[in-house]
């Protein structure tokens, strides 16, 4: 976790932290921690005192205890983008209905605030034909996502973005066992170890999930995360998870509601 030296108390409720921005930078609305307590980080402010700029941080506690040159935290986040691939958007092979517009919202957000995580994440579905979960193999799903198709490409213009403004990118892959259905990137065991690595090696402490779909893929990966990374928070950012419209899409907002450590929020 990246820790700031120089905090400053500026009136009831609100801190200002020097920021050495080319050793660490902090953006707004990045989580950070003094001591124990959390806040968001809501605006920039120049004061007279202070020779370079700083961050004004809004509170959810009371912060009488923290003293001039207390030691500011980085909250270290994870962008985990859930199979965003052509079949998976309008006019592909599983597609669903608003998808691509959400992603091309999705690439917006990741041109924003693609530098404010530590790493980020992209999951893809790579499946053989003689896959298990499509209909001629006895599953429920059309054939999708077939491993070097065009179908199985993330979308383009996302994945650019993530690749220009990502500090660490990388995509893993699921659904390669023709017997097995792997909806959770945590499903498959070779992409399950090499995500866990890399939520150790950076100390992530909250993954934000977007991707496709909200009552599939994302929640299923988001349950199994849940119990394989227990020191981890998740957000679930809704506008940037199109459901597939099948009765099921409250099922997850209920979980959501109704458990510790993943929240949901409009991304």
């Amino acid at each position: 976790m990246n820790v700031i030296d120089k905090v400053y108390v500026v009136g009831r409720g609100n801190i200002v932290v020097v920021d050495d921005v080319k050793k660490q930078p902090i953006h707004v609305h990045d989580k950070v921690k003094v001591r124990d307590l959390q806040f968001e980080v809501v605006g920039v402010e120049f004061s007279q005192y202070m020779k370079q700029g700083g961050l004004i941080l809004r509170p959810n506690n009371k912060v009488e205890e923290i003293k001039i040159n207390d030691k500011i935290e980085k909250v270290m986040k994870c962008l985990l983008i859930i199979d965003a691939q052509e079949d998976f958007l309008d006019g592909g092979k599983l597609g669903v209905n608003g998808a691509r517009n959400i992603m091309d919202n999705c690439t917006v957000f990741v041109n924003e605030h693609g530098k404010d995580y530590a790493i980020s994440i992209a999951t893809a579905d790579f499946h053989s034909p003689d896959h298990c979960s499509f209909k001629d193999n006895g599953g429920i799903w059309p054939p999708h996502c077939i491993q070097h198709s065009v179908g199985a490409a993330i979308y383009e213009p996302l994945l650019m973005s993530l690749h220009k403004n990502s500090v660490f990118f990388e995509v893993l892959t699921k659904g390669t066992d023709d017997n097995h259905e792997e909806y959770s990137i945590f499903k498959n065991e070779k992409s399950a170890a090499k995500l866990i690595e890399l939520v150790k090696k950076f100390n992530i402490e909250e993954i934000d999930v977007a991707g496709i779909a909200y009552n599939y893929c994302v929640a299923d990966t988001v349950k199994d995360g849940l119990r394989m990374l227990p020191d981890v928070k998740f957000r679930v950012l809704k506008n940037f998870c199109p459901a597939i419209p099948d009765g099921t899409e409250n099922d997850f907002t209920n979980f959501i509601n109704s458990t510790e450590r993943v929240c949901l929020v409009e991304g």
